[in-house]
């Protein structure tokens, strides 16, 4: 835990208010290891468990309220993007450029399947689930992904590669402005229409 603290400590914004110090420290812990006991994520904000508990009473709490921040963001992220009217290349570099920063919350979404009975919940997974697919049959009809690869393949790699990217620039391995670029790169080499 001290070595994650030390780490990623600097990504959360003293200045907003506990709850949100609390949640912003959860989806680290919980990111890096999913089965983390709630006292983790007291001892990362840097608060005692009796504070956690008044804002957050049980781990589910916690949970349910870090899964309906996380999908508001991304949906704070993404709803400016998609008023561009943008298409092709231009549309997915874009979501790719809105989503990376919140790699991290996403990553966290992908894991955590607590509340699929939830309807809540499901409804904003089912959404989500289904907007990556007509993204990607979208990106196909334009002829920027190749037609044969499964739509299910391309998604589970865009998944994984935004939280790769949202790692390494926390990592110094590449500079932010380089994310989305590469991560487009790294999927149209594979995912590209074939020359022949």
């Amino acid at each position: 835990l001290s070595h994650l603290k030390c780490k990623y400590y600097k990504r959360i914004d003293m200045k907003k208010d506990t709850r949100e110090i609390l949640l912003d420290a959860a989806v680290i812990v919980f990111s890096k290891n999913p089965g983390a006991p709630i006292s983790e994520v007291a001892d990362f904000a840097g608060v005692g468990r009796a504070t956690l508990y008044r804002h957050f009473p049980s781990r589910d709490d916690l949970i349910r309220e870090l899964i309906l921040e996380s999908y508001q963001q991304m949906n704070d992220a993404l709803t400016p993007v998609l008023a561009q009217n943008l298409s092709g290349t231009d549309l997915f570099l874009s979501i790719l450029e809105a989503t990376i920063p919140l790699g991290d919350r996403y990553y966290f979404l992908m894991l955590e399947r607590t509340f699929e009975e939830d309807p809540e919940i499901q409804a904003l997974y089912q959404k989500d689930a289904h907007d990556w697919v007509e993204l990607f049959e979208n990106l196909k009809a334009e002829g920027v992904l190749a037609p044969e690869v499964p739509t299910a393949w391309a998604v589970s790699a865009v998944e994984a590669l935004i939280y790769s990217a949202w790692s390494s620039v926390h990592e110094g391995y590449i500079a932010r402005r380089d994310a989305h670029h590469l991560v487009y790169r790294t999927l149209l080499s594979g995912l590209g229409p074939k020359d022949n």
